[in-house]
């Protein structure tokens, strides 16, 4: 039974992660605007796909921009959310169970504040808080990482990925100025 679990997250955590463009061989941005706003972040290529995800942006108002991409990662967040709670659900009984139990309480947290507290510092104008909240999410991310030492975690591509996207988020957020 164990070996059909290993299997069933091993399938789930490759699906899950082809849900984001492969970033070390994505092409550059059709807009030399995003390439040069995004060009000194650690994963540029993520950088810019976030950005772009929103053909309705304005690439001018970094207020705008922030938006974009609070949101993308909000819904990534809720993504990895469901997918840890879809996890946890399908191993009852197993040692991965209170890790990923942990986990869940974790992006949960980090969605809620993401939702609310975030959300109302952007919308205020208090860029320095939201910045702060944001590193609170990023550290859920890592303690849910930390949770399945020495084990294996299936969601180890999802807490990289969810702490890029929160530091590309904080990065917009800074150029606001507070």
């Amino acid at each position: 039974m164990k070996t059909h679990h290993h299997l069933l997250l091993l399938l789930l955590l490759t699906l899950l992660s082809l849900s984001l463009p492969n970033t070390t061989t994505s092409q550059p941005s059709s807009d030399p605007t995003i390439d040069q706003f995004c060009e000194d972040l650690v994963d540029q290529k993520l950088c810019v796909y976030v950005l772009e995800s929103d053909s309705n942006r304005n690439d001018s108002d970094y207020r705008n921009l922030s938006l974009i991409a609070f949101n993308f990662t909000r819904k990534y967040i809720a993504d990895t959310l469901n997918y840890a709670q879809f996890l946890a659900a399908k191993v009852k009984g197993s040692e991965f169970e209170a890790s990923l139990n942990r986990c869940v309480a974790l992006y949960q947290d980090s969605y809620n504040i993401m939702s609310t507290n975030v959300s109302e510092a952007i919308g205020a104008g208090r860029y320095a808080n939201a910045v702060t909240l944001l590193q609170h999410c990023r550290d859920n991310s890592v303690a849910c990482e930390s949770k399945f030492e020495p084990q294996p975690d299936p969601l180890s591509t999802d807490n990289e990925r969810t702490m890029l996207l929160l530091k590309i988020t904080a990065w917009i957020i800074t150029l606001l100025k507070w």
